[in-house]
Parts: structure tokens; C-alpha cells; sequence
């Protein structure tokens, strides 16, 4: 039989005959990460954007700065909104199948992302290590006016890793991001401007040029599979584990209580069973995402401490073997991201210098 027919028909069977191998269908080692593509979007209308391209999954981030009032309870802060969406044109079976789980995904990608990125108070962000943004550096006018920072992620090609792929995403994009030119009026009001209109007499200009963020933060999300192993060979004293007893009646006829009775003891068998063996698997592709009974986000930053750590599918438990290659896939893949971001942003000062 065709192999590509008999992965159709057996997919767990097939990608457990790969991991008692230690390697993948595309031949991909089980502890290594797709190859991780950034490169500027160039969108006309946004502040700034990015592409990334990890694997086969593709992500798409912008970002705009809004002027807006800022909230009573935080007069003297911005506002930083997030929005994540896997398109329904991201894969084949989004297309016809329910949209529930897609937007559920998206969702769950954009709360953990924020509660890392932007989820922390002013004198947090004072030792530079904490989050992106300090929110109060988007302060036009306490009380009165601010910016609001939006990004959208848009996913448009999905093979799993969206998470990852967002994270490096949102990262890049605000290294680009532009702060739009802008004024205040005398009595605290504030409009955009162009570049050689005049400030109104008695007003201000608003500082213009790249986004003030913190530089130092440099997260770096992976997503690791648990994928159980169920060994046919294991065996105990008594006999095979998980087994039921073969019933031995002589040749009696027995009544219905004895019967109840041993329906209860194969009953009690069948649940006596060895733990499964679980294997890691780094970043895994869509298919061998699905197939997965326990899927782990793992956001390392700089240092290596861990920021964020989410089990996102599956109901079998992730022991603790697991959780350690995740936090080591994810300090392995962070020289990589963060390379390719940093030379994003050399790229970007360059031109800007040359345009000078």
C-alpha cells in the first residue's frame, strides 16, 4: 500500500512508527525547530508590519497608533490592544469545517501573548526586564489624550506553531513601529499633523519617530507535544497488564450474582494498566499537532527564565521530562529568532539613515 494512503488511514500509527525512531515523516529530528523566516511587510497604511514565516505556517503582523482618551482609572498610561486571528483561508479544512475551534485557538493565543507582552504595571517596566512596552511612555496628556497601540496578527497559512510564529511577529513589528506626527492645542487638544503643517500658536509638538519600547526584552515562544507510547510487550508477575482474565467456569453453571461479581474483577483489570511513555516532539507540524495528547507553550526570554507556561490541548497529564525539553527547545531556539530580528532591525536603520 501507498505510504501516503496508509498514513491516512493509520496517522497514530504511522507517526508512532517515526518517534520509536526518534525522527519525523519530513525527517526532521524530534528536538528540533522549523527554520524561522522575518522579513518586513511593507503595508502602506499601517505603522508597522512584519511577516513570518516558520515552517509552512505564515503570520502577518501590523501595528497603527490611534490617538484616544485615556482610561480615568489610568489617566496617565496608553492603551495597547491585541488581536489575533487564524483565517479561514489558512487551511483547507477551515474552509468548510466549523469556525469554532479556529477562533477558539486565536483567542487563546492573543490571552496568553498579552498577559506576557503587555500585562504589567508601570513600575514594572522601571527595570526593563518585565514587558515590551511601558504603557505610560504612551501618554500624550495625563487624563486627556494617548496613544493606543494596536497590532493585528493575522495567520494565513496554518501548520501549527501559531503561537510562536505571533510572538516573533509582535516582537518585530514594534521595532518598526512609527510614531505618527502630532500636535497639542493649547487647551490639551490633539490631532495628527503633516509633516510641514504648522502647530497652532500656544501648542506643542508630539514627539514623532520609531516606537519607545524596551529593547531588552527579547521572548522567544515553542510549542512541544506530548505524544504517548503504549508498549504491548510490558508484562507483569501475574501476566499480561490490561489484560482480562480468562473466565474459568468448569463446565458450572453459575448464578447471576457470580457473573456481576466477575464482570466487576475484569472490570477493575482493565483498569490496572502501566503509564505510557511520553515523547517530546518540538514544534510540531499540523498533522502531528493533531495527533498529540498533550500540547505545552513554553515563552523563555533573554536569560533564560521562563515568562509564560501553558498546556493548551489534550486531557493527558505532561510529566515533568516533557516540560524540561519544552524549556530547552525554547532556550535553544531564541539565538535564532532573536538574530534574525536583530538584523531586521539593522536593516531598517540603514535605510532610514540612507533616506536621511
Amino acid at each position: 500500500m501507498d505510504q501516503r494512503a496508509l498514513a491516512k488511514l493509520f496517522p497514530r500509527e504511522t507517526l508512532e512508527s517515526y518517534v520509536r525512531n526518534e525522527t519525523r515523516e519530513s525527517g526532521r529530528p524530534l528536538g528540533r525547530s522549523r527554520a524561522i523566516v522575518i522579513k518586513n511587510a511593507e503595508l502602506t497604511n499601517a505603522n508597522g508590519s512584519v511577516i513570518v514565516k516558520l515552517g509552512e505556517t505564515l503570520c502577518m503582523c501590523s501595528s497603527r497608533m490611534e490617538l484616544v482618551e485615556p482610561t480615568a482609572k489610568k489617566a496617565d498610561e496608553g492603551l495597547v490592544e491585541l488581536s489575533v486571528e487564524i483565517c479561514a483561508v489558512s487551511r483547507e479544512r477551515h474552509r468548510h469545517g466549523r469556525s469554532g475551534d479556529r477562533v477558539d485557538r486565536a483567542c487563546f493565543v492573543r490571552d496568553f501573548l498579552s498577559r506576557v507582552l503587555f500585562d504589567c504595571d508601570g513600575d514594572a517596566c522601571d527595570g526593563g526586564e518585565e514587558c515590551i512596552i511601558d504603557k505610560r511612555k504612551l501618554s500624550i496628556t495625563k487624563g486627556m489624550s494617548c496613544w493606543k497601540l494596536v497590532c493585528e496578527c493575522f495567520v494565513v497559512s496554518d501548520d501549527a506553531g501559531e503561537c510562536d510564529a505571533c510572538l516573533a511577529a509582535i516582537c518585530a513589528c514594534l521595532r518598526t513601529t512609527e510614531v505618527p506626527l502630532a500636535s497639542v492645542s493649547a487647551r490639551g487638544e490633539t490631532k495628527l499633523i503633516g509633516g510641514e503643517e504648522e502647530v497652532e500658536k500656544g501648542g506643542k509638538r508630539v514627539k514623532a519617530g520609531r516606537l519607545e519600547i524596551n529593547r531588552e526584552f527579547k521572548p522567544v515562544c515553542v510549542t512541544t507535544g506530548a505524544f504517548n507510547l503504549y508498549d504491548d510487550d510490558d508484562n507483569d508477575d501475574d501476566g499480561v497488564v490490561g489484560k482480562k482474565r480468562k473466565k474459568d467456569d468448569g463446565g458450572e453453571k453459575k448464578n447471576n450474582k457470580q457473573e456481576r461479581e466477575e464482570e466487576e474483577e475484569d472490570d477493575d483489570d482493565d483498569e490496572y494498566q502501566h503509564s505510557p511513555k511520553q515523547i517530546a516532539i518540538v514544534d510540531p507540524d499540523y498533522e502531528e499537532m493533531k495527533l498529540c495528547d498533550a500540547l505545552v507553550h513554553v515563552i523563555v526570554d533573554q536569560n533564560g527564565d521562563v515568562l509564560g507556561l501553558e498546556k493548551c490541548q489534550g486531557s493527558s497529564a505532561v510529566d515533568e521530562t516533557i516540560l524540561a525539553k519544552a524549556i530547552q527547545a525554547a532556550k535553544l531556539r531564541h539565538a535564532s529568532v532573536w538574530k534574525r530580528i536583530d538584523q531586521l532591525d539593522i536593516e531598517n536603520n540603514d535605510e532610514e539613515d540612507a533616506m536621511e
